[in-house]
């Protein structure tokens, strides 16, 4: 019961790791593009 609550955890951990990872990725897209068209 301890090990499956602990792995769930670690997987909570990882989603927000995972998705704060893609948001940068996301950003740095977008900052990369708006400097083309700016620039």
């Amino acid at each position: 019961m301890r090990s499956t609550q602990l792995s769930e955890s670690l997987n909570a951990d990882f989603d927000m790791f995972l998705l704060i990872w893609m948001l940068q990725y996301v950003v740095m897209l977008l900052l990369f593009f708006v400097n083309l068209h700016c620039g």
